[in-house]
């Protein structure tokens, strides 16, 4: 599944709600976030202190968030404990398989094409994948590959394959009432 939409239409709590529901049910083993670790600014931090763990947990945030606003801070860690939720960067995927998994790539709009590929490519049987991005947030400018994919997947082809996309527009953003404001005055520039 492909979602697309603008910010604040809830992408990643709904990818997160349907992990939940499906390790909940054991359809799948466990919960993959994968995130690009492209800075959502135009000036760099520079590197980060600490090991990789410390080093990518502030990636990971939107994650730990949207559990919490599900299951509650408590639940949340419990499943963490049991690594039935994890988090990766986009970077180090090459060589992995994702079998029985339910995986959820965040800001997928900051994904380059070779990224996405790789993302893509590391589906194996019996997993249910949730795409998530908003073109209008790409961090990396015409690098983006995620427009081109939704398209290139946005089709009964894809559809009798069960790959199926979704499109949310400002009308759709529960976050706020200030944020439909802004968004729309945004599409004005």
């Amino acid at each position: 599944m492909f979602l697309k939409g603008v910010a604040g239409t809830g992408k990643t709590l709904l990818a997160v709600y349907a992990g939940l529901l499906a390790l909940k049910e054991k359809k799948v083993s466990d919960i993959v976030y994968v995130r690009s670790i492209v800075e959502s600014a135009t000036r760099s931090m520079g590197a980060l202190p600490g090991d990789c763990d410390e080093k990518t947990s502030l990636y990971l945030e939107p994650l730990m968030d949207k559990l919490e606003e599900v299951i509650g801070p408590e639940h949340a860690k419990n499943i963490l404990s049991k690594k039935l939720v994890s988090g990766r960067p986009i970077n180090f995927l090459r060589g992995c398989q994702f079998t029985g998994k339910f995986i959820i790539a965040d800001e997928a709009q900051n994904f380059s094409m070779p990224e996405m590929i790789t993302f893509l490519t590391r589906i194996g049987e019996f997993s249910k994948v949730i795409v998530c991005g908003d073109p209008s947030q790409s961090d990396i400018g015409r690098s983006s590959s995620f427009t081109q994919i939704y398209n290139l997947f946005d089709g009964d082809d894809s559809q009798k394959n069960g790959i199926f996309n979704f499109e949310f527009d400002e009308e759709d953003i529960v976050r706020s009432a200030i944020l439909k404001f802004i968004v729309k005055k945004i599409k004005e520039l």
